[in-house]
């Protein structure tokens, strides 16, 4: 069985861009949903699951070049992780969330979210 070629493999990697980046907005939804609960009713689990999905967000989006999403997600990360050992963010710590959230849903359902090109060649 022949080796696929670099061409191949780098149209498979754009179809699993465009594959995620259409999921995308689901994905924000459900973590925006769980940081409204957050507000709500601060609760450690919550944050976690918010923690959980911006760490799959930031880091998926990274590997696959959508580097606006990735940062976004990644801002949300770090403020949760910088609180984790109280479990709670003060007002400065929510406004700074809520606007990378804004962002990010802002970007997830953008037509003209940026892909960064990423060529697979055997060195």
């Amino acid at each position: 069985m022949p080796n696929p070629s670099h061409q191949d493999i780098n149209e498979e990697l754009r179809q699993l861009q465009r594959d995620y980046i259409k999921k995308l907005p689901g994905r924000v939804t459900q973590l925006v949903e769980a940081w409204k609960r957050n507000l709500a009713q601060s609760e450690e689990e919550t944050l976690q699951d918010i923690y959980r999905q911006a760490h799959t967000i930031a880091g998926t989006s990274g590997v696959l070049g959508i580097d606006e999403v990735s940062q976004a997600a990644r801002a949300i990360e770090q403020l949760i992780k910088e609180r984790e050992n109280d479990g709670s963010l003060n007002s400065e710590e929510i406004s700074a969330a809520q606007h990378s959230i804004d962002i990010l849903h802002k970007l997830s359902t953008s037509s003209e979210i940026k892909i960064r090109e990423i060529n697979l060649q055997r060195r």
